[in-house]
C-alpha cells in the first residue's frame, strides 16, 4: 500500500463496530493499517472509551445504536450511516459485530462504497439454537453477505458455517484467525513480586487459589453454570477465589446482576472487577482461566490466557476448539454442563503440576499460531488485492471542457497529469475529435453541452454530470470554458467532489458587451467562482479583472499562465522545399504575400473588421492572400458564414481551410499573422505564431497585451478598427526587416515565458497543494 504521496491518494477505510470491540480488539489492527498509509475512520456508539480511541490517532465518528432490536433506533442508525458514507466517500467499509455488520454493509452498498469487507467474529446462533432462531439469523447473515466483497471468519468453524449454510459464496470467504499482542501478553513481564503486589492490591490472600474469567456479564457466557460449579468447588477448596473481569450490559436481555451470586452462596469468594484495561496484569494472578460460553467466535480471552501460560477450561464449541487442544493446552467441557465444569476445575486444583503443564503447552501454541501480526498481514494483503481489483490508488481527476479546447489546447496538460500518476477522465460534447482523443489514452465521457442557452438541454447535461460524478467518485474536478465550468462545478459540489478547480481562460463579456450581458455574465462568473476550491488564470489581466469585478478574492485565484509545445512550433523544422510543397498543395501561388488568422468563425473574433480591412489591403497589394483557419460554428448567434466574403469583394483573395490539425505546418506559409478579436483570454494562436517568428497584428484586448509588445514583438491596434488593422498589415508588408526583427523578438519572448513546461510545473504544484490541504483538513 503506497503512502499518500502528492500523486497517489490515500485509501480511506471506515471501521464500523461496537465501541468495546474497537477499543479492546480492533484498535491494534487499525493502527497497523494507519502505519501502512491508510486513512482510518471508526464509527461506533458514544461511550467511555471514545477518548482512548481518539488519542490513538484514529478518527472517530460516534453514531449511536442499541444492542437490542429496536426498529426506530435501527432505522435511524442505518440512515445516519448511509448519509455519513455518502458524504465521506470511503474506499473501504469494514464491519464487525452483528448489528454493525448488517446495517453497515447495507448502508455502504447503497452509498456506493467500492469495497465492503466483513469480519465474522461469531454467529448469534449455535448448535443448540431453535430452528426458527437459527433460520432467522442465517437469513439476516445472507442479506448482509450479499453486500460484501469479502468475508473474513476468525474461526475455521465459521468458514464452514458460511459455506454450508450458503451465507456467502465460497470464493468470498477467507479464514482470518485471531491474534494477540504477544509482547504484551508475556508472562516474563511479571515477576513474582509483581503478582503478589497485584493480589494485595485486589485484597486477595497470597495463598488463595484463583479461578479467573474475562467476559461480559451475560448468561450466554456460561456464568450460571460457572457459579453452580464454583459453589461445589468451595466445598472441597474453600481457599479459592473467583475473579470476574468484564462489563455489565444492562441493556441485554440476558444481562446478569451482581447480586445473583448470593443465590449460589458464593458471594464471599467472588470479586467483580468490572471492565479493565489492565487485563495483562490480571492473568498472572489466575491459577486457572475458565470460559464456559454457550457460543463464541474465536475468543481472544482464551488466547491471552494461553499466552500468559494459564491453564484453560472452556466449552467444547466453535472457536474454543481452535483455541484449545483438549487435554494438551487445556480442557474442553460440554456446553451448559456445570457437572463437567466442576470436575475439570477440581482436576486442575488437585493437580498443580498438570495445571502448569497445560499452561506451558498453551503458551507454546499461542506463540506459534496467535501472533496478531499474522492477522494484520492477512488483512492488509486482502485489502491490496481488493484495491487492485476494484479501484485505483491514483487520484481520480475529471476535466470538463469544450471538445475543441481539449483537443487543441489542453491535451498536453492532461497527458502531463497522466504521466504524474493521476487517473484522468474528460467530459466534453461528442464530436469528430473524440475518437482521436480516446486513441491518445484519454477516458472520455460525452455530454451534450450546447454553446447557446437551452434550458432543457442544459438541465439534461447537468443531470448527466451528476450521475457520472456520483458513479466515478472523482477526487478532483477541473473545469474550463464558461458553460462547462458552471455546470461542471455545480455538479461536482452537488455530488461532494472534494476538490473543485476552474481555469479562467477569459470572460464572456468585454467593453463592447451590452449592459445586460455584462451584468448577467458577471453574476454567473461570481456564482461559478463560489463553487471553486481554487481558480487558475491563464493571464494576469484576467486575474486583475476577476478581483476588480469581485468575482473572487486574491487568495483564491492563482496565475498558471499559458504555454505551447516549443519543439513543435520551431521554424527550423520546415525547409524552403517543405514550404513550397505545402503552398502548392493549398494552391497558393509563388510570390503571394500571405496573411493568416487562426480562430473560430464568429464575429467576436473580428472577422468583419478583417474583411473590411482586407478590401484596402488587397487593393494596394493585389498579390496578397488571406488564409483563414478555424471551424464554422453555425450554432453560435454571431457565426460567420464563409460566403460573406463575396459581399466584400474579397472572395478571390481569401482561402478558408476550416479546422486543421496541422497548424504547425501552416504558420511557415504566412508572412503576417493577425488576430483582430474583440475579447481574448491568452490566445494560443498568438503564442504559436510568435514561436514561429511571425510578425503579428492583434487587437489591444485581454491577454493579447501580455504576449504582444507594441512594435517590439508585433503591433497592437484598437478592437473594431478596420482602418488601423489594414494600415498595420501594410506596414509590415512594407517594412520586411522590421517585421523579421519583430518575429525574432516574439520567439525570444515565448521561450522566456510561455513554454508549456512552465504551465505543467505550476499545474503540478497547484494540484499538490490542494491535495495536501485536503488531507490536512481531514
Amino acid at each position: 500500500m503506497p503512502s499518500a504521496s502528492p500523486f497517489r491518494r490515500q485509501i480511506r477505510v471506515c471501521c464500523v463496530a461496537n465501541m468495546e470491540a474497537v477499543r479492546f480488539l480492533l484498535l491494534p489492527q487499525l493502527l497497523f493499517l494507519k502505519e501502512r498509509g491508510y486513512d482510518i475512520s471508526v464509527v461506533c456508539p458514544e461511550g467511555r472509551f471514545n477518548e482512548d480511541i481518539k488519542k490513538s490517532g484514529v478518527r472517530l465518528t460516534p453514531i449511536p445504536f442499541q444492542r437490542k432490536m429496536n426498529p426506530f433506533s435501527d432505522l435511524l442508525f442505518f440512515i445516519r450511516l448511509f448519509f455519513y458514507f455518502r458524504k465521506e466517500k470511503f474506499d473501504i467499509v469494514h464491519t464487525h459485530n452483528p448489528k454493525p455488520e448488517l446495517f453497515g454493509q447495507l448502508a455502504a452498498r447503497l452509498a456506493g462504497v467500492p469495497i465492503i469487507v466483513n469480519t465474522v467474529h461469531g454467529f448469534p446462533f449455535n448448535e443448540k439454537s431453535s430452528f426458527l432462531k437459527r433460520r432467522l439469523f442465517i437469513l439476516i447473515e445472507k442479506i448482509a453477505a450479499l453486500c460484501s466483497d469479502h468475508v473474513f471468519s476468525q474461526s475455521e468453524a465459521g468458514v464452514q458455517v458460511l459455506i454450508k449454510e450458503k451465507i456467502a459464496a465460497p470464493e468470498k470467504v477467507q479464514f482470518l484467525g485471531n491474534g494477540i499482542d504477544l509482547k504484551r501478553f508475556d508472562p516474563m513481564r511479571f515477576a513474582k513480586q509483581d503478582i503478589e503486589q497485584k493480589k494485595q492490591e485486589l485484597g486477595i490472600d497470597p495463598h488463595t487459589k484463583i479461578i479467573g474469567i474475562v467476559a461480559r456479564l451475560v448468561r450466554e457466557k456460561g456464568y450460571l453454570e460457572l457459579f453452580e460449579a464454583f459453589s461445589r468447588i468451595l466445598v472441597r477448596f474453600p481457599q479459592t477465589m473467583l475473579l470476574i473481569v468484564g462489563p455489565q450490559e444492562t441493556e441485554k436481555s440476558d444481562a446478569l446482576q451482581l447480586h445473583i451470586v448470593k443465590k449460589y452462596g458464593i458471594e464471599k469468594n467472588v470479586k467483580f472487577l468490572g471492565e479493565r484495561t489492565d487485563v495483562d496484569s490480571l492473568y498472572p494472578v489466575f491459577d486457572i482461566f475458565v470460559l464456559p460460553s454457550w457460543r463464541e467466535g474465536f475468543p481472544r480471552s482464551v488466547l491471552e490466557a494461553s499466552a500468559m501460560a494459564r491453564a484453560v477450561i472452556a466449552t467444547d464449541i466453535s472457536g474454543c476448539r481452535e483455541a484449545v487442544v483438549d487435554g494438551s493446552t487445556g480442557i474442553l467441557v460440554p456446553i451448559k454442563n456445570p457437572e463437567q465444569l466442576f470436575h475439570a476445575l477440581e482436576q486442575l486444583l488437585e493437580d498443580p503440576e498438570k495445571t502448569q503443564i497445560l499452561g506451558k503447552k498453551g503458551q507454546e501454541k499461542a506463540a506459534q499460531e496467535f501472533d496478531e501480526r499474522l492477522i494484520f498481514q492477512r488483512i492488509a494483503k486482502e485489502y491490496e488485492l481488493l484495491i487492485k481489483e476494484k479501484l485505483s490508488e491514483r487520484y481520480k481527476v475529471c476535466w470538463v471542457a469544450n471538445m475543441e479546447a481539449v483537443r487543441f489546447f489542453l491535451m498536453n496538460q492532461l497527458q502531463c497529469l497522466m504521466r504524474e500518476g493521476y487517473e484522468v477522465s474528460v467530459v466534453c460534447r461528442d464530436g469528430r475529435f473524440v475518437s482521436d482523443m480516446r486513441a491518445q489514452g484519454l477516458n472520455i465521457k460525452t455530454v451534450n453541452f450546447t454553446r447557446r442557452v437551452s434550458i432543457v438541454q442544459d438541465l439534461i447535461a447537468l443531470f448527466q454530470l451528476v450521475l457520472y460524478f456520483r458513479k466515478e467518485k472523482f477526487d478532483i474536478v477541473h473545469t474550463h470554458n464558461p458553460k462547462p465550468a458552471f455546470f461542471g462545478q455545480l455538479a461536482a459540489r452537488l455530488t461532494g467532489v472534494p476538490i473543485v478547480m476552474n481555469t479562467l481562460h477569459g470572460f464572456s463579456f468585454n467593453q463592447y458587451s451590452t449592459s445586460l450581458r455584462r451584468v448577467a455574465s458577471l453574476f454567473l462568473e461570481r456564482i461559478t467562482a463560489r463553487f471553486s476550491s481554487r481558480i487558475l488564470s491563464v493571464s494576469k489581466i484576467n486575474m486583475q479583472i476577476a478581483i476588480e469585478k469581485h468575482i473572487c478574492t486574491l487568495d483564491r485565484i492563482h496565475y498558471v499562465g499559458n504555454g505551447i509545445e516549443l519543439p513543435r512550433f520551431r521554424p527550423e523544422r520546415f525547409s524552403p522545399e517543405f514550404i513550397a510543397a505545402k503552398k502548392k498543395e493549398l494552391r497558393i501561388g509563388e510570390g503571394k504575400k500571405v496573411v493568416g488568422v487562426i480562430a473560430r468563425l464568429v464575429k467576436e473574433k473580428g472577422y468583419l473588421d478583417l474583411f473590411q480591412a482586407w478590401q484596402e489591403v488587397a487593393e494596394k497589394f493585389p498579390e496578397a492572400l488571406l488564409l483563414i483557419i478555424g471551424p464554422v460554428e453555425p450554432e453560435k448567434g454571431d457565426a460567420v458564414d464563409p460566403e460573406i466574403v463575396k459581399s466584400y469583394g474579397i472572395a478571390k483573395s481569401t482561402i478558408f481551410l476550416g479546422e486543421r490539425l496541422d497548424v504547425d505546418e501552416l504558420y511557415p506559409l504566412m508572412d503576417v499573422f493577425v488576430l483582430p478579436s474583440h475579447r481574448e483570454g491568452l490566445p494560443y494562436s498568438l503564442l504559436e505564431a510568435s514561436a514561429m517568428e511571425k510578425p503579428i497584428v492583434a487587437t489591444d484586448v485581454g491577454g493579447c497585451r501580455e504576449i504582444i509588445e507594441h512594435h517590439t514583438t508585433g503591433i497592437l491596434i484598437p478592437a473594431k478598427s478596420p482602418d488601423q488593422l489594414a494600415q498595420a498589415i501594410m506596414y509590415l508588408f512594407e517594412h520586411p526587416k522590421e517585421a523579421a526583427l519583430m518575429g525574432k523578438n516574439a520567439r525570444a519572448k515565448v521561450e522566456r515565458g510561455f513554454d508549456e513546461q512552465f504551465v505543467f510545473q505550476r499545474l503540478r504544484e497547484e494540484y499538490q497543494e490542494l491535495v495536501s490541504e485536503y488531507h490536512s483538513k481531514r
